[in-house]
């Protein structure tokens, strides 16, 4: 049977997993998201590494994302960065790690400035009946990036994604996936109520038809564990879903599943609020599509229950992401994404955020690459008493030399 692990539905669908809004962590979380969606089957034997180092220069307008105008901060940032990607393939074999950092200097705003770093680490065993592999994607961040981290705060968020697909016969396989995750913040008010460590895992059965497609049946459970119980309770959920997976043509890739979660979350001794449950649609949906010339489109929609903090065990998450890359032509790639989020919780408090942006790069010389783009970013924040509307631009340029 052909593989196709799940494991972007398990990065995606990790409430904590982040698309920073700054430049640098939504396209190391795009790319990720990219090669995770990439085609599995026969590898190449080779031995690949590169490097990279620049410097950009932002300008936001927005930088706390504050909704009234006399409170918010603009300031330009300067940002240098240093990346290095290794990868090893043989015909069964696939081994990959890529880190990177990047200091963010604020012009003004000092308290601001923060060194990031992230890395991303894969291995994958690709045999005739049976396949394996684990992911670890581990970021420092501070930006504001959706509706979880939806305040500028220092932490750290790592996940562990284990996946296991063996044959039971010619045309069916089960396949057993997880995500673990852990989440930890820097400043005090929000470690107390948002540090937490999460595990998702699913069992899926899986019916290969023809034309590449097969139907997908899986069934598991959530656990999201605060280190502080007493401020923010702890939460469970299960999920059962149906769907399919089909390479029908070679220039798409398609995911489509749907079912029902029942999430609830502990009480927390001495609140008025009780009615901690939800129960709701869970669903996940991802293309790619290659077919136009020099273009690659690739989106994705997650549901599913994610960790909240603040008094509150869970949030229902929505998240939606549309990325597209143009090649014009050897010297020059214009690029667009456009993410939208949407939570809330027992307690009705809704929460948006929304950044939509491009970015052009020209390859000036051999190994010299100039970018420019800009990003524009909005959300609100909607409790039972008030409402919060804001809005942001960022604009950037930068140069990179690749090695």
């Amino acid at each position: 049977m052909a593989r196709s692990f799940p494991v972007a539905l398990w990065l995606l669908a990790a409430a904590a997993a982040p698309a920073a809004a700054q430049d640098f962590g939504s396209r190391w979380s795009d790319k990720i998201v990219r090669e995770l969606y990439a085609e599995r089957g026969p590898l190449d034997t080779a031995l690949e590494y590169q490097g990279s180092a620049g410097l950009f220069l932002y300008y936001d307008n927005n930088v706390f994302l504050e909704a009234e105008d006399s409170k918010r901060e603009n300031d330009a940032i300067l940002v240098p960065f240093v990346q290095g990607r290794l990868q090893y393939s043989e015909p069964v074999w696939d081994l990959a790690l890529e880190v990177q950092g990047n200091y963010k200097s604020y012009s003004d705003l000092d308290d601001a400035d923060d060194f990031e770093a992230r890395a991303y680490g894969r291995a994958r065993y690709v045999g005739s009946e049976m396949s394996a592999g684990v992911v670890v994607n581990v970021r420092h961040e501070s930006d504001p990036a959706d509706v979880v981290f939806a305040e500028r705060a220092e932490r750290t968020v790592a996940d562990l994604s284990p996946q296991l697909s063996f044959d039971v016969t010619p045309v069916l396989a089960l396949e057993l996936t997880g995500d673990f995750q852990i989440a930890r913040f820097v400043e005090e008010f929000f470690a107390d109520s948002m540090d937490n460590d999460s595990a998702r895992g699913s069992v899926a059965v899986v019916y290969e038809m023809e034309f590449a497609t097969s139907l997908v049946a899986d069934a598991g459970a959530i656990a999201i564990r605060y280190d502080r119980d007493d401020i923010t309770p702890d939460a469970d959920a299960w999920f059962v879903r149906g769907g399919f997976r089909t390479q029908f043509v070679p220039e798409l890739s398609a995911t489509a599943m749907i079912g029902y979660i029942e999430a609830e979350g502990d009480d927390l001794a001495g609140s008025p609020v009780r009615d901690r449950e939800e129960e709701t649609v869970d669903a996940h949906a991802s293309l790619v599509y290659t077919g136009f010339e020099n273009w690659v489109v690739t989106a994705a929609y997650t549901r599913t229950m994610g960790f909240a903090g603040g008094g509150e065990p869970f949030l229902i998450v929505n998240r939606t992401l549309l990325l597209v890359d143009y090649t014009v032509n050897e010297y020059l790639v214009v690029s667009a994404r456009g993410q939208w989020d949407f939570s809330y919780t027992a307690t009705e408090t809704e929460r948006s955020y929304a950044s939509v942006g491009g970015s052009a790069t020209f390859k000036a010389f051999e190994n010299l690459f100039l970018d420019a783009g800009l990003i524009y970013r909005t959300g609100y924040t909607q409790t039972r008493t008030s409402e919060a509307i804001y809005d942001g631009n960022v604009y950037f340029v930068g140069a990179a030399l690749a090695f």
